[in-house]
């Protein structure tokens, strides 16, 4: 078996295993799941630029897909009732994720793929510069703010 088939194999494997956590009400985990694999379907489009194992309609359907799962994703985190990309969606993109290297029909859904940025690890976080406070970051209960008092001394 060929490295690109094992790599198509784990990714089914990865979106099989979300959708399954999905359907059991595991939301927790299969946020997780898809997210991962939204990365690797990400790194995977960025990663190639002149030698690659996919063709360029290829890595626009991995692009779709990525963005399919973090649709899926983001609706598993929505507060509101209604949910805007459902599993039952998600499930139709399983035949192209099996047969990437095969497909050539339209994508099911109108989604542009995820525009290219830098992939985090899971719990990574962009490195954000945190505000000053105006008054120098000397909040309410920061050792700066509170008067100076002898225990013992009654005012």
């Amino acid at each position: 078996m060929t490295e690109v088939n094992k790599t198509i194999q784990k990714w089914h494997a990865s979106f099989k295993k979300g959708t399954d956590f999905d359907s059991w009400g595991q939301l927790v985990e299969a946020i997780d799941e898809y997210q991962i694999l939204a990365r690797q379907l990400q790194k995977e489009v960025q990663s190639c630029s002149s030698f690659c194992d996919f063709t360029e309609e290829q890595k626009k359907t991995l692009g779709k897909l990525a963005t399919c799962l973090e649709l899926r994703s983001a609706a598993l985190q929505s507060t509101q009732s209604q949910e805007d990309f459902k599993l039952e969606d998600l499930k139709k993109l399983e035949p192209i994720i099996k047969n990437i290297l095969t497909y050539n029909k339209d994508f099911p859904f109108d989604v542009q793929p995820v525009p290219p940025r830098k992939i985090l690890a899971p719990g990574e976080e962009e490195n954000l510069e945190l505000e000053e406070d105006e008054d120098g970051g000397n909040g309410a209960g920061s050792p700066d703010s509170l008067p100076f008092r002898v225990p013992g001394e009654n005012r």
